[in-house]
Formats: structure tokens, sequence, C-alpha cells
């Protein structure tokens, strides 16, 4: 038989390492309220410049989020191979917290932000978004989702399932959005070259 005053000092020695360890899960960052300042990551604009929901990135140890103009920019930076794989957290700015879409300005609306893949999306609808382009429309509520449908057109989708395509461009896509796109790719080679 084992002696207990050992068994208590190994078990009270497991427990003060346990405590000790880093936690492997980080805390998500909550969203944050744009600023008048807060500029769109890829397109260098202000945010509160265009109507239509947002989209906000926080990356692991970066205090401040990338905020993007619009939802689809958000989610083309997570599926894009050369920006920052340390995601901690999306969010996207849901329309129907109101109880008329807020196609205006819901990222002025604290209760309009929420994490991109607890949200269900429009996609090929009608309605562009705040560039001019195709967007993908957040909602909380699926039958809120349903209802935008019977006006503007389009199909519900999760976030997994936006398709790339979707997101980085297709043939449909209206003139503001290439120049967005030209505006994309001169950030991304003045943004890897200051970070070297």
């Amino acid at each position: 038989m084992k002696n207990p005053a050992a068994q208590f000092l190994l078990i009270s020695l497991l427990l003060i390492l346990t405590a000790c360890q880093p936690s492997n899960k980080e805390e998500v960052p909550k969203p944050k309220m744009p600023t008048a300042e807060a500029i769109g990551y890829f397109c260098n604009m202000l945010i509160n410049e265009h109507e239509g929901p947002k989209s906000q990135i926080h990356l692991t140890g970066n205090g401040e989020p990338l905020w993007f103009t619009t939802v689809r920019d958000g989610v083309a930076y997570t599926k894009l191979p050369e920006e920052s794989k340390t995601v901690a957290a999306l969010y996207v700015t849901a329309i129907d917290t109101t109880p008329t879409f807020n196609l205006g300005h819901p990222e002025n609306l604290q209760n309009s932000w929420v994490a991109a893949d607890w949200a269900v999306y429009v996609i090929d609808s009608r309605l562009r978004g705040g560039m001019g382009a195709m967007e993908a429309f957040p909602f909380r509520d699926p039958s809120m989702a349903n209802q935008f449908i019977e006006i503007y057109g389009g199909r519900i989708v999760e976030l997994a399932d936006i398709p790339e395509e979707y997101v980085l461009g297709n043939s449909e896509t209206l003139q503001a959005e290439m120049e967005t796109q030209e505006r994309i790719n001169e950030k991304k080679h003045g943004h890897n070259s200051t970070q070297e």
C-alpha cells in the first residue's frame, strides 16, 4: 500500500502544474464598433462612406480589427492564400436586427455584429452591396432571410458554403467591383512589401 502523504503530495503537485499550464483556447475577441476613421482593409476607403453590411476580422495578437466595407471582402480575406491565417474571429453585420432590413449602416448598431459562422447568408440576390457589387447578406434569423429572398431573390447558404468564386469575383461583377479589385491588388503589393 502506498504512502498516503506521498499520494497527497503527488496529486497536489499535478494540480499545481495543471493550473500553471497555458490555456490552449484563447479568448475570442469581441466585435468592435467602427470609429469615424475606420478604413476598409482592401479598398482604403472609410467604412462609413458605404452603405450595406460590413465585416471585421480580428487576428491573433492584434488588438485592432481589420475592417471591410462589405461582407464579401471579409470572407474573401479568409480564402486568399497570401493573407494571414491567424484569424481569431470574423464578425459580420446582420441586416435583420431592426424591424425592417437595415441596408443603410448596420455597423452602427452594436447588436448587429454577429460571429460570421452564426449567421446565414443570402447570395445571388438582385440587391448589390455597399461597393456596388454582389454581396452575401447576413441574417440572424433564417425566416427573415426568406422574406428578403421574396423581395430581392437569391438563395440561403451557410458561411462555409459561400462559393469561393462568389467572393473572389465572377462574370456578373459590376465595374465598381473591378475597380475595387485593382485597389486590392495595389494594397497587397504595398502590404506585402511593408511587412517584410
